[in-house]
């Protein structure tokens, strides 16, 4: 699960469950979840930034990996790239 996204979220805890049914697939399946743990995320920083009063782009930063970290399903990610286009698209928007 990539419910972190570009987040380190340290107390990050998510359970999800695979359902099936008996209709086939009517298109093809791209993302395999991360596109929807994605929204779930992005969704909390927007009600996060809401409730505080902030921009969301402020508390995406705030909470944005920053250094070599583990994620929370154990893979360590190097923030490099993440912070460097980041950097970049808030300097061109």
């Amino acid at each position: 699960m990539h419910l972190d996204n570009a987040y380190n979220i340290p107390n990050l805890c998510g359970r999800s469950a695979a359902c099936k049914t008996n209709l086939p697939s009517s298109t093809a399946f791209r993302g395999f979840g991360v596109p929807q743990c994605m929204l779930v995320v992005e969704s909390m920083i927007d009600d996060v930034a809401l409730k505080l009063g902030h921009l969301p782009e402020e508390i995406r930063e705030i909470n944005m990996y920053k250094e070599v970290s583990l994620t929370h399903y154990k893979m360590e990610f190097d923030p490099e790239n993440l912070v460097r286009y980041w950097n970049e698209c808030m300097e061109k928007s």
